[in-house]
């Protein structure tokens, strides 16, 4: 049996290596984990408690065995600022949940959406029922949010959640809807695709793809402390 020494070291040691970790970028942390048994367990650990994007999911998302399923069967990708905050281990102010669907799986999401208590919040320029606005973003004509403008996004649907007595704040899920690849699409966003994970998640850099587009978005990360930084040569021909 243990006793109450042991455990207070114990705790001590949790809390020191919790806070040395804090400071290291995740490529560190895992480097860490690699040299000896003792290490892998500390780090390990680590990852399992603040490394998790359940934690920030299970706000949104109750039951996320249920949020799962839905997400293999209807093959959409989890992104934007909620994503980030995994990795960087911050907490932005009024981040939301970007859920990248094709055209092919929005009626499944969005029903399974509004099923379990969010509702859809058109924008001024979209129709006010989401049935119209679903077959407005089967058109070729759709208009949708122009921080989203890629080649790939037909619509962007909100869905937001009053505030409850669990959230204590509203949430916001987004909709992207595509036409063929959710990953491509995210490939193909302003900047925020993480190719290269140590100048997202460390040194707050991203490389911007269209510094002329996405004004709004841009300016949104450039508030939580990123630099923006252009490309040397172009990234199309």
């Amino acid at each position: 049996m243990a006793t109450s020494g042991s455990t207070f070291q114990s705790l001590i040691f949790l809390i020191l290596h919790d806070f040395i970790l804090y400071y290291l970028p995740p490529a560190d942390i895992f480097a860490l984990g690699r040299t000896n048994r003792d290490n892998y367990l500390v780090v390990e650990a680590y990852v399992k408690r603040f490394l998790d994007i359940n934690r920030y999911l299970l706000p949104y998302f109750p039951d996320l065995d249920q949020f799962r399923s839905l997400q293999a069967r209807c093959q959409f990708l989890v992104s934007g600022s909620t994503v980030l905050q995994v990795f960087t281990r911050t907490r932005f102010s009024n981040p939301d949940l970007d859920l990248y669907v094709s055209l092919d799986f929005c009626d499944d999401l969005t029903a399974w959406l509004v099923s379990n208590g969010y509702g859809f919040q058109p924008t001024e320029w979209q129709p006010p029922s989401l049935v119209d606005a679903l077959h407005e973003a089967r058109s070729h004509d759709a208009d949708f949010d122009a921080e989203y403008a890629a080649g790939d996004v037909q619509a962007v649907l909100n869905f937001f959640k009053p505030a409850s007595a669990d959230t204590h704040e509203h949430l916001k899920v987004q909709c992207v809807v595509v036409k063929t690849s959710p990953f491509a699409a995210i490939l193909s966003f302003h900047s925020m695709s993480c190719l290269f994970p140590r100048a997202t998640t460390s040194t707050y850099r991203t490389l911007v793809f269209n510094p002329h587009g996405q004004l709004n978005a841009l300016a949104k990360y450039v508030q939580r402390g990123y630099k923006l930084v252009e490309p040397p040569f172009p990234l199309s021909p």
